[in-house]
């Protein structure tokens, strides 16, 4: 997922609009160990031609504990992504 990169960003292979800086796709639990942001996440499972249900579910499961700038990207993203509209997107 997050292996397409130029510089020092990192970009989205279903659409190269999207991305983001490298030093911020990831956050730290309180041990240090790093993990890939929820929205960047939630965007690679949004993002393939069939949404399956285990990533709808999870999309559900982190919609309430997404900040609002998180879900301003991930709405973002889709909508470059999908301009026809996406079903995640009133969600948003």
């Amino acid at each position: 997922m997050i292996i397409d990169t130029e510089e020092n960003s990192w970009i989205y292979k279903r659409d190269k609009s999207v991305r983001r800086p490298l030093d911020e796709i990831f956050l730290r639990t309180v041990e240090g160990i790093p993990y890939l942001r929820p929205e960047i996440q939630l965007l690679h499972k949004a993002g393939g031609s069939q949404v399956r249900e285990k990533d709808y579910n999870d999309f559900q499961t982190m919609l309430p504990s997404l900040l609002p700038q998180e879900k301003a990207w991930l709405k973002s993203s889709l909508n470059r992504q999908f301009p026809e509209g996406h079903a995640w997107v009133k969600f948003l």
